[in-house]
């Protein structure tokens, strides 16, 4: 394997989802830990293992190379804690007593894959369903060290588990969100963006981007001061949400500019959202604030279209809203 075609793999495992990355990474480890196995177990000549590693074998091969390319991260994170889950009892019921090991990084994956909650669960089943089968092998002393060990072992990584969760969470949204507005940032933008792209490219689901930003803010910025420029910020912000679906996702991309981003929608549906806000910053009742304006340009995905190409569009609608006299929407 050439060093650019690792690199190229390299940078398309960057591109995906923490749980994308988890699932692969369990999955590719997997298969590498379970190829030893079966060729020892083809030399020992034991055909019920045989026949379960290959089939752990096939399936960790499967799920890594899907998920690698297709993105099905939930469904894959289930398949493979399910294929986990079954053969650590498979191993420990149809295998020798060593195999009992397999027990820990198994438990360990799988609390890296799930909520703390749901693998503490499934580990638990796990350890139940085996238990009877180790009775009839093992020594009581062992089966009380292996539990013993087990638990404690549960403990600690159900607690890194959920800290390292919960870390990944805050540093998340501390990354896509705008400080002063609470809205997704210019990064959380492009996410949404790359992945409206990706839709409409397999599943025809259209999208409608929103591009607006503040008439004349620099003079009311020089004219009130920046404590009240921003207050006018937020100010409008609190405007467009209240205008806005559920679904619908707001964006501060820099300075006075913004972005909305309109899945399942036409042209026409953000004609109309664009006008209610405008009309509702006309009859804000905020009159603390000085009076300001806002601009708009509207541009439906194209099939094909690139991120730039589509926020280029935008971009002059927008700016023919400016040079038509502000306080308006235009539509590319």
């Amino acid at each position: 394997m050439t060093l650019s075609r690792i690199e190229q793999i390299k940078h398309g495992f960057s591109k995906h989802s923490l749980t994308d990355k988890i699932v692969i990474a369990v999955s590719f480890l997997s298969f590498l830990a379970v190829v030893p196995m079966l060729v020892a177990r083809l030399v020992e000549q034991n055909i019920a293992m045989v026949i379960l590693d290959s089939i752990l074998l096939i399936a960790f091969f499967g799920i890594c190379v899907s998920t690698y390319f297709h993105k099905h991260s939930e469904i894959a994170k289930y398949t493979l804690g399910t294929i986990l889950t079954i053969g650590m009892a498979g191993t420990c019921i149809f295998g020798t007593s060593a195999n009992m090991y397999w027990l820990y990084p198994g438990f360990t994956a799988i609390f890296f894959m799930f909520s703390p909650s749901v693998a503490l669960m499934l580990c638990a089943g796990t350890s139940m369903i085996v238990l009877p089968f180790l009775l009839q092998r093992l020594p009581t002393t062992d089966i009380v060290t292996l539990y013993a060990t087990l638990s404690t072992s549960i403990v600690f990584v159900f607690y890194f588990a959920r800290e390292f969760r919960s870390a990944h969470e805050r540093l998340t949204l501390l990354a896509s969100e705008d400080f002063l507005t609470q809205t997704g940032n210019r990064r959380a933008f492009q996410s949404r963006a790359e992945l409206c792209i990706e839709q409409l490219k397999r599943k025809g689901k259209p999208s409608v981007l929103v591009l607006f930003d503040m008439d004349f803010f620099k003079l009311l910025n020089d004219e009130h001061g920046h404590v009240v420029g921003d207050a006018v910020l937020q100010d409008v912000t609190n405007i467009v949400q209240s205008c806005l679906r559920v679904s619908d996702k707001l964006y501060r991309l820099g300075g006075e500019e913004f972005a909305i981003i309109l899945h399942n929608a036409s042209a026409e549906d953000a004609m109309g959202v664009a006008e209610k806000i405008r009309e509702s910053i006309a009859v804000r009742r905020d009159r603390e604030l000085p009076c300001y304006t806002v601009s708009f340009g509207i541009a439906s995905l194209k099939a094909g279209e690139s991120l730039t190409n589509w926020m280029s569009r935008t971009d002059n609608a927008l700016y023919e809203s400016k040079r038509n006299g502000r306080d308006q929407v235009s539509i590319a």
